[in-house]
């Protein structure tokens, strides 16, 4: 795999190239790749999407599975989503968690009681 000019080749065990591949439109819809796996065959790319000058960036990761005909998304997941549940679970969990800072006053006020 190329990295550099997103393509990669695809050789027979004779070593005859069999399929040449250029994964130029994949990265600019997942982003650039930024690790792989210890086999080789399944890369995670990362891309940021600017949403608005004030706001901050949302990030979306994917996986990608590399084959002898392309490259198969396996799974995409929005980072900043993934965090706000994971939080919002927490919170649930553990009422200290919650973002409810009047909650919490009354939760240590009770206990000072």
């Amino acid at each position: 795999m190329n990295q550099s000019e997103y393509k990669y080749y695809v050789y027979t065990l004779n070593g005859l190239l069999l399929n040449r591949y250029d994964y130029s439109e994949e990265v600019e819809f997942y982003g650039h790749p930024i690790a792989v796996s210890d086999n080789g065959q399944n890369y995670i790319f990362k891309k940021r999407i600017e949403l608005c000058k004030d706001k901050e960036e949302m990030m979306t990761v994917s996986v990608i599975h590399l084959t002898a005909f392309g490259l198969f998304r396996l799974k995409k997941i929005d980072v900043f989503e993934q965090i706000t549940i994971h939080l919002s679970e927490m919170a649930i969990k553990d009422p200290k968690m919650s973002t409810n800072k009047e909650a919490r006053r009354q939760e240590r006020f009770k206990k000072l009681q």
